[in-house]
């Protein structure tokens, strides 16, 4: 195990209470009564007090929570990157990967990343399904937010070329944006390169362990 994830934006959304254990006993009994229905409202004390307890775990053994945000809603539910600020401040010190950037909202996830050390951004899905925007999203990215904190990903979930695929139109893209960085004289060459191999690779392995 090398981090813990969660789709709980996706079905309960972003803004994660703290309910006790007798109140999430009783939304179970609520929940169960009503037939588990793929209701929000019923379920979010149960599913929030899980996901306290994971972190709790991610905390003690060291590992990472990653987070799946944007706009990709669920049952209703579109979980917003700033309704998850109170959860991020109360887990610092714990690293957070933000899935997919938040896409579309780039620049809360940006901000957020730029506010909290302990964020990270993640180019999965974006870097195989909005292939046109990545120049502006990494330009946005690079300006913004430490590139320390900034993880590439290729959500190969399906066919392994997807890997192959997201790499192709990642790699020349990140060059582009460095390279204009360079030009602006607000990166040397070396800061480039050691920005890119960090989005590349190096960030994932630090922030996991690998």
């Amino acid at each position: 195990t090398v981090a813990f994830k969660s789709f709980i934006m996706y079905y309960s959304g972003g803004d994660i209470g703290d309910p006790s254990e007798s109140a999430a006993r009783k939304a179970v009994e609520r929940w169960s009564a009503a037939g588990l229905p793929p209701d929000p409202l019923l379920r979010k004390a149960v599913w929030d007090f899980v996901l306290r307890r994971v972190a709790e775990v991610a905390r003690r053994e060291g590992k990472a929570l990653h987070f799946h945000v944007g706009a990709e809603g669920h049952e209703g539910v579109i979980g917003r990157p700033f309704d998850f600020y109170p959860f991020i401040y109360s887990q610092a010190g714990t690293p957070i990967v933000l899935m997919h950037v938040g896409m579309p909202w780039i620049r809360e996830t940006g901000y957020l990343a730029a506010t909290f050390p302990h964020v990270h951004l993640d180019l999965s899905e974006i870097s195989l399904w909005a292939p046109g925007q990545l120049d502006e999203i990494l330009t946005t990215l690079v300006g913004w937010v430490s590139t320390t904190q900034v993880l590439y990903g290729s959500d190969m979930c399906v066919e392994p070329e997807q890997a192959w695929l997201a790499a192709g139109f990642v790699r020349p893209a990140l060059e582009r944006v460095l390279s204009v960085y360079i030009e602006r004289d607000l990166l040397t060459e070396a800061e480039a390169s050691r920005a890119a191999a960090g989005i590349l690779a190096g960030n994932v392995r630090r922030v996991h362990g690998l």
